[in-house]
């Protein structure tokens, strides 16, 4: 594509990106983000009510496409702009070149949606690292169509154009020339954070897409060149907020979807706009997925990813499973987790059965998405030539239609059916479109098989006390959102019983044990029990005892420091835990120490 005309600025980074502007020179004013971050979520910047943000990721250079996402009913759209094809020259002599035509493409791209509502993404996009080596073919068999890093920044030819010249040049862009790199790099992401913040509409940057670790030190064990790639990512972030405090930054961990597992953000310095953008083609093949750490991919990647199926055949609990760890993840550090990238190839046979899974996946989680890719020329594309969308492009747009609630899911009442005891409502699941959706509460009383609504009871909490000793209760969630509402009810309790909550204690005399101690528990009222001694680490020495009563009773035994074989046990702390529970959902734990000395 022809690129006519460019724009130098100089004068350092910060000073480079404040006078970069809009076509014309004016350079919009700073505008508020429609939607933010806040708590875990993203919400809306006028009121933080929590919004779902769903649709494609759309290349710049296709206006038509952009259309199509507007028709398929998107909310956001993630917009891949290179390095490379912002800056193709070098700086000279601190000067920066950007490429108007480039940025033209991409001003009138955020405009169009901003016309249409959608939140834009601005991905600082990378694939095959660099034109420079467009000409090697890379892991998986992969020639040409590379972007990201600039030709420029290795055109004195110190990595050669081979594969290990590619790793050693990723390597060294996170490591021995990082101060190089993030220099130049931040000068870049300085700019586009500038010259995009007086679109409301633009909810962040992503700093670097799919970050690669080349032959860097751990590239076994990997979590080195994860870190070392988010050092980098924080470096970058920070030259970003000096011109941009407020808009989204989405992280991308090595790879797009490998390290996640014990991934630091805490090198952000506790930024409070902080996104995880998970990529996620994983298969769903039952007994593949992410290792015990969720850093890496078992047994390998190619046998996981969906870049090499054809015919899908996974299951929606392996995608649950893999899904948990960056959930977990982004819990962790208090940030939104945002699936940046997912999908299956155009010819998998089963696509459709993938997507079903995955959107129930993502819904579940309340999770914002936007799906691999409305790119006309790539393997995942959800366009046909004529840019119709294909079968899976039409059955996401069909679940992004607007659409009222319906529920897939029952609500449940959760808690101890005894008096003292709060139950809380759980909304169950409801499907529907646009998401979120607002739900209302009421509480009935059951008794012998009636149910009455309880006047005032209208939150997701209801406290029982001795008057609703007998009854059962069940509670009504109303889902509703833009397109319609829909009403679902609970299962019953048990019939709530009274008398006073369920205690026990328990002791072991004497605590110092050289041969035995006694285990001594009372408990007030009928419940089932079990005692367990574990060593600090929670690890199971012995299954003690279990039982039941029918009323009060207090028991004693006593414990020879011996292990569920008969074998002494180490010196050293030991807990003896105790819990009790009963048919009305009430359950105590107890524990106290006792150290073994020999």
């Amino acid at each position: 594509m022809k690129r006519a005309r460019r724009v130098a600025f100089a004068g350092g980074l910060v000073i480079a990106a404040l006078v970069a502007g809009v076509p014309g020179g004016a350079l919009a004013a700073p505008t508020t983000p429609t939607v933010t971050t806040l708590g875990g979520h993203f919400v809306r910047s006028s009121d933080s009510v929590p919004v779902v943000l769903r649709g494609f990721d759309v290349p710049y250079w296709q206006p038509a496409l952009a259309a199509d996402a507007v028709a398929a009913h998107a909310t956001m759209v993630r917009v891949p702009v290179p390095w490379s094809a912002v800056e193709p020259a070098a700086p000279v002599a601190g000067t920066h070149t950007w490429d108007q035509s480039v940025l033209t493409e991409v001003d009138t791209t955020v405009r169009y949606f901003q016309a249409h509502g959608v939140q834009v993404l601005i991905d600082f996009h990378q694939v095959h690292w660099s034109p420079y080596f467009a000409s090697v073919c890379q892991l998986g068999a992969v020639c040409g169509g590379a972007s990201g890093v600039p030709a420029w920044y290795y055109a004195d030819g110190r990595f050669p154009l081979t594969l290990n010249g590619v790793l050693a040049a990723q390597a060294a862009f996170f490591t021995t020339e990082a101060a190089r790199s993030g220099a130049d790099y931040s000068a870049f992401a300085q700019m586009m954070a500038t010259r995009y913040a007086g679109y409301p509409n633009v909810v962040g940057y992503g700093i670097v897409n799919e970050p690669q670790p080349g032959n860097l030190p751990g590239r076994v064990g990997f979590q080195s060149a994860t870190t070392t790639m988010l050092r980098w990512q924080a470096v970058v972030a920070r030259a970003i907020r000096v011109v941009e405090p407020v808009r989204a930054l989405f992280v991308s961990v090595r790879g797009g979807g490998e390290g996640v597992g014990t991934a630091d953000f805490s090198v952000f310095g506790g930024d409070p706009h902080l996104v995880l953008d998970f990529h996620d083609f994983f298969n769903g093949l039952p007994g593949y997925g992410l290792d015990a750490t969720g850093d890496n991919w078992r047994p390998d990647w190619p046998s996981t990813h969906m870049q090499y199926v054809t015919s899908y055949a996974g299951t929606e609990a392996s995608q649950a499973a893999v899904l948990a760890v960056p959930l977990q993840t982004a819990r962790r550090f208090g940030m939104p987790l945002f699936i940046g990238e997912w999908g299956a190839r155009s010819d998998d046979v089963h696509g459709t059965v993938y997507q079903t899974q995955m959107l129930d996946r993502l819904d579940r989680n309340g999770l914002s998405w936007t799906r691999w890719t409305l790119g006309a020329s790539d393997r995942f594309t959800l366009v046909n030539g004529d840019l119709s969308l294909t079968a899976q492009g039409a059955q996401l747009a069909s679940a992004l239609a607007p659409a009222p609630p319906h529920s897939v899911d029952s609500p449940a009442a959760l808690g101890p059916a005894a008096a003292g005891y709060t139950l809380h409502a759980t909304h169950g699941y409801f499907a529907g479109s646009p998401v979120p959706l607002s739900f209302t509460y009421r509480w009935l009383r059951c008794r012998l098989g009636v149910c009455s609504a309880i006047p005032g009871e209208t939150t997701s909490a209801y406290v029982l006390t001795e008057s609703d000793v007998g009854a059962a209760f069940e509670v009504t969630v109303t889902a509703t959102n833009p397109s319609g509402s829909v009403a679902a009810t609970s299962a019953p309790t048990r019939a709530v019983i009274g008398g006073p909550r369920l205690a026990v204690t328990l002791s072991a005399v004497p605590q110092v044990v050289s041969a035995q101690t006694t285990v001594t528990w009372h408990l007030n009222k009928g419940a089932s029990y079990q005692i367990l001694i574990k060593r600090p680490t929670g690890y199971i020495v012995r299954h003690f005892i279990s039982g039941a009563t029918s009323g009060p009773v207090t028991l004693s035994r006593p414990w020879k420091a011996r292990n569920d074989s008969g074998f002494p046990v180490l010196e050293g702390w030991y807990a003896v835990s105790l819990t009790a529970w009963n048919a009305a959902g009430e359950r105590v734990t107890r524990s106290v120490s006792v150290v073994v000395r020999r």
